[in-house]
């Protein structure tokens, strides 16, 4: 079985095939996530999650998917707007037991009734692959959401 040199040592083909379909199957769960915010659907976001995955928002983490989905129950209730959600400059990388480690930019439009947001951050997860893939967890970044209408102009802490 022929084998590969590739970061963390020598592979076969075999692994490294895995390796890609695996961290194929996170970035489209990443997309189906997205596209379920999009709708703002708590129970097809909520079934993306392992039982026990969890999600972290700045200050917070929710675990379990009971958790997972009363918190975007609330947050769909909170902010009905029309939003689409893009993701950009994916990176995955193996973790071995079948998890893929994916990092990625996220940028977002919500229209609501009195306004018009721009917004855009990270996400960081880690997927769980095999039989169906699942989100282990999520920690959603938001740098900046701001009304289109008033801009985004650096702040003082921001560098240069």
């Amino acid at each position: 079985m022929p084998t590969i040199e590739h970061i963390g040592g020598a592979v076969s083909v075999e692994e490294r095939l895995e390796r890609l379909e695996a961290a194929e199957a996170a970035r489209r769960l990443l997309a189906r996530y997205a596209r379920a915010c999009d709708r703002q659907d708590a129970d097809a976001v909520v079934a993306l999650f392992a039982p026990d995955g969890e999600i972290e928002i700045p200050g917070t983490v929710y675990n379990g998917v009971t958790e997972i989905k009363v918190f975007y129950q609330q947050a769909f209730t909170d902010d009905p707007s029309i939003k689409s959600h893009f993701i950009t400059n994916t990176e995955t990388a193996w973790r071995g037991g079948g998890l893929i480690a994916i990092d990625a930019y996220l940028l977002y439009t919500a229209a609501g009734d009195a306004s018009s947001v721009l917004g855009w951050g990270e996400y960081h997860a880690i997927v769980r692959v095999g039989a169906e893939a699942a989100i282990q967890r999520l920690t959603i970044s938001i740098r900046r959401a701001v009304d289109v209408r008033q801009g985004w102009a650096r702040t003082a802490e921001e560098p240069v």
